[in-house]
């Protein structure tokens, strides 16, 4: 679960983040889908030309091009209204990345959650206070608890759009992708004296 949340709030996210701030023109016209690696929205159609995906489910570039507009319509905005800093944007990606607190998850790895969250908090507190000189920064903090719900909500948006490919074998079994998407097990650990 937690790989998941890193890769998808950070892949869906981060990109997005730094496209909002190297492209002024709206709405956004590309899309950073690595570190280097910027793609239009426009050329969506050419993304899976000659790749395995494209030659058992053609259709999914015209899906993919929906549900990346779709992400990109719902963060551009908060982006463009926030404007957060690096390090606010950091601050959001982290508490979206470790929001795993549910009854599948081990107490350890709900406790480690809670132990980052409150840091980034208490970090986010220090910021507002000590380097933004802000009394009241409520305002603020509720905006990028929007991002944060975004963040997630966006993740989980691509994460179940990749799993529906998958369900009809768009994606090699035991590829990275079809791997990173799969439903999370967490097994407990069993003794040697059980």
């Amino acid at each position: 679960i937690l790989l998941q949340n890193c890769l998808f709030v950070l892949y869906n996210g981060e990109g997005i983040y730094r496209a909002t701030k190297a492209y002024k023109k709206r709405p956004l016209e590309s899309v950073f889908m690595s570190y280097t690696t910027a793609h239009r929205y426009a050329d969506f159609d050419t993304f899976f030309v000659g790749t395995e995906p494209g030659k058992r489910a053609p259709q999914i570039a015209t899906t993919s091009l929906e549900v990346f507009t779709e992400i990109r319509d719902v963060l551009v905005p908060i982006f463009d209204r926030l404007k957060p800093t690096e390090l606010e944007f950091l601050a959001a990606a982290t508490i979206a990345i470790w929001s795993i607190g549910s009854a599948r998850n081990s107490e350890q790895i709900v406790k480690m959650s809670d132990v980052y969250h409150k840091r980034v908090f208490d970090e986010l507190h220090t910021l507002y206070r000590d380097e933004f000189k802000l009394d009241n920064y409520a305002s603020r903090m509720g905006d990028l608890m929007s991002l944060v719900n975004s963040l997630e909500q966006t993740s989980v948006s691509l994460i179940n759009f990749l799993r529906l490919f998958d369900v009809f074998n768009v994606f090699e079994e035991g590829s990275f992708t079809s791997e990173i998407i799969a439903p999370a097990r967490i097994e407990e650990e069993i003794s040697d004296d059980e």
